[in-house]
């Protein structure tokens, strides 16, 4: 179903999946993702192996196998890193450049990467494998990213998501091609 939404909903030819460990050698990880791995191999899917935590925001692979705790600290991690990231780098910057530099051009440009990156933007991701638009989002969300959100539910309504994947799911079927997962 990822590699499904990432080439119908984000235009991504033939998405590569990897599954996320703590090595990129197959044999690494917990039972779960030892197991994991010679189905998604022997699935059909664009499966490139294991990837580690530092692929994640390489762009190594487009979908990313895990399970949900280790996802969710995998995103949490990712944004707190990138909002301290910025902050050091202002702070460094401040320390070696006039103010005036800092305040008419950085400082503005930081900003703006902060807000590109910001999970607010993005507001939630559709949940797959239900029978509807499901769109999961922080607990701590505030009114911007709960806009987002239900802005990302209403695409996901308009461009008929469910059905997208439901008719690449039988598309994959028929041609005996369903990820055997």
């Amino acid at each position: 179903m990822g590699s499904l939404y990432a080439e119908r909903m984000m235009g991504i030819k033939n998405p590569t999946v990897a599954l996320l460990s703590n090595g990129a050698e197959e044999g690494k990880g917990d039972r779960a993702i030892i197991d994991a791995f010679p189905l998604l191999a022997k699935s059909g899917l664009n499966f490139m192996g294991n990837i580690e935590g530092m692929d994640i925001p390489l762009g190594r692979a487009n979908v990313v196998v895990t399970d949900g705790l280790v996802g969710n600290v995998a995103l949490k991690l990712t944004e707190g890193l990138t909002s301290r990231l910025l902050t050091v780098v202002e702070e460094e910057l401040a320390s070696v450049l006039p103010s005036q530099i800092l305040d008419s051009a950085l400082r503005p440009a930081l900003a703006e990467i902060g807000k590109r990156y910001h999970y607010s933007r993005i507001g939630g991701m559709p949940l797959l494998g239900v029978n509807g638009v499901v769109v999961i989002g922080h607990g701590r969300s505030k009114a911007p990213a709960v806009i987002s959100a239900m802005g990302r539910a209403k695409r996901a309504v308009e461009s008929g998501l469910v059905e997208s994947i439901r008719a690449g799911w039988q598309e994959l079927t028929e041609r005996g091609d369903r990820p055997r997962i």
